[in-house]
């Protein structure tokens, strides 16, 4: 058994969101993906152990969507993802437990996951 339970995956390009969530499954993983930012009622409803977001969403920033999640949940783990290399590093790194640079493997996705849970 995993130590997420439960993972949430917030990534606009639909493409790469099933991706992400067809390799999670994969490993034994509980996913939710959202192609938007989540409202509160969602969020609420898909309580998580670790949220995979990207950083450009077409309705909200992902960096928004990180400090809400640290201010509802400090224990709750954080990966950043972006294809801007710059501010994932620049400002990411604050906020997430991990930072995960665009494009990526489904083999790095899981090395970052699976660092966060030891």
């Amino acid at each position: 058994m995993s130590k997420f339970e439960k993972v949430v995956v917030i990534e606009d390009d639909e493409f790469l969101l099933e991706y992400m969530c067809v390799v999670l499954n994969l490993h034994n993983y509980d996913v939710v993906g959202f192609a938007h930012k989540p409202n509160d009622k969602e969020f609420e409803k898909e309580k998580s152990e670790l949220a995979i977001i990207d950083i450009f969403l077409p309705n909200g920033n992902g960096l928004e969507i990180a400090q809400e999640i640290r201010a509802r949940d400090p224990d709750q783990k954080i990966i950043l993802t972006s294809a801007d290399q710059h501010t994932l590093h620049f400002l990411g790194e604050s906020l997430a437990d991990a930072v995960l640079p665009k494009p990526f493997t489904g083999q790095q996705l899981m090395k970052v996951v699976q660092q966060l849970e030891a």
